[in-house]
Formats: structure tokens, sequence, C-alpha cells
């Protein structure tokens, strides 16, 4: 019997390694394969971090490779993961496939991921977070744009007509890739420019703000390079609603006024209680594993920003409309704990059923419609407790 040709170049391996890929992702996003682009982000496709969890164990179990998480953090597209999976299988076919040898930056054997690690299972979070902070002095600084490192490049989400682009702020946590908001952005796919930024100095070891008005001021640009001139909401999960309202400051003193800021579950820094950190980290490690980064520069980075901005007021970004939305359940891992996350200066405030955590996954898709309603209206309405 005719056997079918097996494909000779190394292009039409990749090819074939593509659409397996999309084969896998299209059935983890209930998509038909023939909707997902080679080219297309995997988050623009909608994929959170439990999403692809599901694709990274499909992979393995067909390849019969060990696939980090992060490789997809640092392969974003099915063409891209298919290039790095037919390397790795043609490396193994020829037997040189090894383990790369740690360094000091990346290991997390018998080093600061195992110490961070261990502190937070035996309910010491703070401690871990401060030795962290004192582990990053010996990190450079950078005050402003002019002596900073490059901001990671924006992922966009999504793509739409709308009148306002909406710009989200990670937290400021040790995670691998930028999957906060992948349910969230679903909800605007073909309607509104969703982006999404994270922040210099967790990927490697580079310079880290001196002052919180730094911080603001290296992503101002980013930010405005984003809205490409048309106006934009800020939108900002826990401590990505204090990086939204730097930037939202530094904006304004150059005369810049962003069309609002929403802040999803974002506690006021300086009435953050040692048990949220201590429940919330071990919250995050027990249940998201594998997106948290136990390397030295997601780790450093973690804990100098949350030492630079816990415990502080910010700057109150007076004249910008805030919208302020809270997860009404206990934080995970705590005594019956409620953030507080309604900020004296917010223009509205809408109560969500959910924890901290659920409220960008499970009730993500609760969250963009309260967000769609609130940027389509130009209403003045009471700065607290009114549902939309």
């Amino acid at each position: 019997m005719p056997q079918e040709p097996t494909p000779t170049s190394s292009h039409e391996q990749i090819d074939l390694m593509a659409t397996l890929v999309k084969t896998h992702a299209a059935a983890i996003a209930a998509l038909p394969a023939t909707e997902i682009e080679n080219d297309q982000l995997f988050q623009e496709i909608g994929f959170d971090s439990q999403m692809l969890v599901g694709l990274v164990n499909g992979l393995e179990e067909t390849t019969g490779l060990a696939i980090e998480l992060s490789v997809i953090s640092e392969h974003p597209t099915p063409y891209d993961l298919a290039i790095y999976l037919h390397g790795e299988l043609t490396q193994r076919a020829k037997g040189t496939t090894h383990a790369p040898e740690p360094t000091p930056h990346d290991s997390t054997s018998g080093t600061i991921g195992d110490l961070f690690r261990q502190s937070v299972e035996d309910g010491r979070a703070v401690d871990a977070l401060g030795f962290l902070a004192a582990t990053a002095q010996l990190r450079p600084r950078y005050s402003g744009s002019a002596d900073a490192p490059n901001p990671p490049a924006p992922l966009r989400l999504s793509r739409g007509p709308g009148d306002k682009v909406l710009i989200c702020l990670e937290s400021l946590g040790p995670f691998l890739g930028n999957f906060t908001y992948a349910r969230f952005s679903r909800m605007f796919l073909g309607t509104h420019d969703v982006y999404v930024l994270r922040y210099p100095g967790y990927d490697a070891p580079d310079a880290l703000p001196d002052s919180p008005a730094a911080l603001g001021r290296v992503l101002a640009p980013v930010v405005e390079g984003c809205a490409d001139g048309a106006p934009f909401v800020l939108v900002g999960y826990c401590s990505g609603g204090w990086a939204a309202r730097l930037v939202a400051a530094q904006l304004e003193s150059e005369g810049i006024r962003p069309h609002s800021i929403v802040l999803i579950d974002t506690p006021v820094p300086d009435d953050l209680p040692d048990e949220v950190f201590n429940g919330g980290t071990a919250s995050l490690l027990a249940s998201w594993p594998d997106i948290v980064s136990l390397k030295y520069p997601a780790l450093t980075a973690f804990g100098w920003h949350y030492k630079m901005l816990r415990g502080r007021p910010l700057p109150p970004t007076t004249t910008t409309p805030t919208l302020s939305i809270r997860a009404t359940e206990p934080f995970p891992h705590t005594d019956d704990v409620h953030l507080n996350s309604l900020w004296p200066d917010s223009l509205k405030c809408v109560d969500v059923k959910a924890d901290h955590y659920s409220i960008v996954v499970e009730h993500a898709e609760e969250v963009a419609r309260i967000t769609a309603r609130w940027i389509s209206s130009g209403e003045e309405i009471p700065r607290t407790g009114t549902a939309l």
C-alpha cells in the first residue's frame, strides 16, 4: 500500500508541528482549528493560565517532551511554539538534549526560590518579602525612562474599533506570562483594543525603580504608545491598580488625562494586614504553582515593589474618574479577612460576589461587563455603593 510521504524539510516539519499545536489549542478553547492563526498570541485566542496548563499537558503527552509553562511565555504563538518543539524533538533524535546548567539567576534548588517557598509554607510570607526586598538592594536602580531598562513590549489581547483603548497593568507578583486578563479581554474581542503591560526587572536582573514615581515615569510612555492618541482606560487588578494610579498621576503631570481608571479588587496600600500577605501568597503557590516564577529576577522585583509601595498612600489622581470593583468574599487562606479596596476618591464602587482570585477567573466576564458599561457611560454617578 502507498504510504504518506514523510516531510523532509524543516519548514514542512514545523508546519506540521504548528498544526498539532493549533489542534490542541482549538480543543481547549472550543474553537475550530481553522480559526487559529500561526502568528496569533495565545492570550489573544483567549487562553488563561489554566488553559495553558492544559495545552502543555496535551503537548507533553503527544510529543513525549517535558515542557515548562514558561516556554509558552517565551514562545507565545502557535508557530513560535512549533519552532521550539521541533528543535527539541530534533535534538532528542540526535541524542543531544540535556537539562540546562543552572545559573545563580535561574536556579531555584537550594537557593532563593526554595527559601521563598519554604517561608510561605511556614506562614511567614511577610518575612519572605522582607528577605526578597533586602536581596533586591543588590540590584541597580533607575529614576526615570532615561536610565531605566526597556519595559517588556505590551501585548495586544484584543482588537476592535471602539473609541477607547483598555490598557491593563499586571499585578506586581512574580508571575510567568501575561494571563491575568485573558478571560477579561475576551469580552472585548472585536469591540475594543486591549493591551496588557508588565514591568522591567522581572525577566532579567535589570534596574528597579528608586521610587514609586519612577515606576510611573517609565510606564507612561508605553501607555501613550498603546493609546496612540485615542482615549484610554487604565485597568489594574490587585497591585496592578497601584501601578495604574502611578501612571495616571505621571500622565496628568504632563497634561494628559486618562478617560478613567478601573481598579479590580485593588487594596488600599496603607491598610493591608500581614495576614493577607501570608494567606494570599500561600494560596497562590497552592492554587497556581505553574505560573509563579521562583527565579531570582521575578522574586526580588516582587519583594522590592511591595516594600516600596505597601504602606504608602499613592497619588490621589483626583482628576481621573475611578471605578472600584470589589470582591465581597473573604480573602483566600485567611480567617475571614476582607481587603479594603474602596478607594476614597472612587467615583463609583461595584461589588462582585467573588474572592480576590476568582474575580479575574470565574467572574472575569462579569467584571468585563461592568467595565464595558462604565466606559460607555458619560453620566456622573454617586461616589460609592451604586450598582450598575
